[in-house]
């Protein structure tokens, strides 16, 4: 069985009868897909510790939302920071889904306003199609992008970016 060292770091740790002494720890990934085995060795490459952990690996794909709390025609924050992760929690109870959120602010011209980044990942324990992530991103971009009152709404992928527009709402250029 071929081992391939991934890093080696150097920490400090505490193992039992030894407070903190200076130890290096070593991932080695085993070829036969089993999983990773992590070693805490110290100075003299002497295994303190060993580990198993399983690996899961799924094709990377992410989409971001990108949505502002400014209603551009009365000029009052309509969103927050509780109410987009409200809206996420019910969107992703119903989905079952996990996304995070960030907040973040917007700088253009004459004008700036906060905001969320909100991030959906291909997350290896439930494994998803590109196609449905996407489509997660969509649905869950116009709810956002109703309930703060916006023109407009950005979900950014890998290979696209997409401008949700909002009908309802008349465009202030």
């Amino acid at each position: 069985m071929k081992n391939v060292v991934y890093f080696v770091k150097q920490f400090r740790y505490k193992y039992k009868e030894i407070t903190h002494g200076v130890f290096w720890w070593v991932y080695i990934r085993f070829d036969s897909g089993s999983g990773y085995s992590g070693y805490c060795i110290n100075k003299n490459y002497k295994t303190i510790k060993e580990l198993k952990m399983k690996q899961d690996i799924t094709k990377t794909f992410q989409a971001k939302i990108y949505v502002g709390f400014l209603n551009r025609e009365t000029k009052k924050n309509v969103g927050s920071l509780r109410k987009a992760r409200k809206l996420c929690q019910e969107y992703v109870d119903g989905v079952s889904l996990c996304v995070t959120l960030t907040p973040t602010e917007f700088i253009y011209v004459h004008g700036r306003e906060k905001g969320v980044k909100i991030g959906l990942i291909n997350y290896p324990r439930f494994p998803e199609e590109d196609f449905q992530i996407k489509i997660y991103a969509m649905n869950l971009a116009e709810k956002l992008m109703i309930a703060f009152q916006q023109c407009r709404v950005s979900i950014v992928m890998p290979s696209e970016t997409i401008m949700l527009t909002n009908p309802e709402i008349k465009k202030i250029t």
